[in-house]
Formats: C-alpha cells, structure tokens, sequence
C-alpha cells in the first residue's frame, strides 16, 4: 500500500462514488483532467487535494460519478494525478467547474501545486454504468 493510500485509510477519504447506472440519460459526458505536480510537491499537499476533492460530490448534484486519485506508477512519463467527472449532459459542464467550492478547491489546493494540466471532455454512451 502506498504512503498516500496509507493516509487516505487513517483519515478514512474514500475518493470513489458507489456506482450509479445511466441508462436513461443521453450526452452523458467525461471531463476528464490531469496533473503533474512541482518536484517541491508533498504527499501531504496530495492528501489536501484528495481531501477538498472529496468534499466535492455531496455539493454538485451535477455529478454522476466522481473518481480521482494518483497515478499508480504502471507506465513511465504519466502524470501524477487524475480527475474523472461524469456529468449528465454538456450543459451541466459550467455547473461543476464554476461551483464555488469546486473553484476554491482548485485555486487554494490544486493551482499552486501544477507544473502542467491537460483536460478534455468526451461524450460516453446513455447506456453506460459506472
């Protein structure tokens, strides 16, 4: 186990929704993002962001599922850390990046610890279960 699944255990973060199946839905969308984090960056500043991040489902009824979490170190030249929103719709978008928790998070948590970011949005299909 490593040291950051360590502390998520002690502090009893758990970064994962149950599943929730959406087969009525249509334009189920993925905004997907990811980080690389400074060298200077801890596993402390880590579990900051995972702590804020999970905060973040109970506040955004927008969110079908929410995962993010750290690279497993399976392939060289990843990034260090991922986060994975599925939305109902690309209208609802704007509902979870302009929510003003998620918006704090991102300043105070995550934008002083980024050496780069990439994100992208794609479209999954309605009958998709996650």
């Amino acid at each position: 186990m490593s040291e950051i699944s360590q502390q998520l255990a002690r502090l009893g973060v758990n970064p994962d929704l149950a599943p929730r199946p959406v087969s009525t839905l249509s334009n189920v969308i993925l905004h997907l993002v990811t980080f690389s984090w400074r060298p200077d960056v801890t596993n402390d500043d880590v579990v900051a962001v995972i702590e804020g991040l999970g905060s973040l489902p109970a506040q955004i009824p927008e969110l079908l599922s929410y995962r993010f979490g750290p690279d497993l170190g399976l392939r060289e030249g990843n990034a260090d850390f991922a986060v994975a929103a599925v939305l109902e719709s690309p209208d609802t978008l704007p509902a979870y990046l302009d929510h003003p928790e998620h918006q704090r998070i991102a300043t105070e948590f995550i934008a002083p610890l980024v050496a780069t970011r990439q994100a992208v949005q794609i479209e999954l299909p309605a009958d998709i279960s996650f």
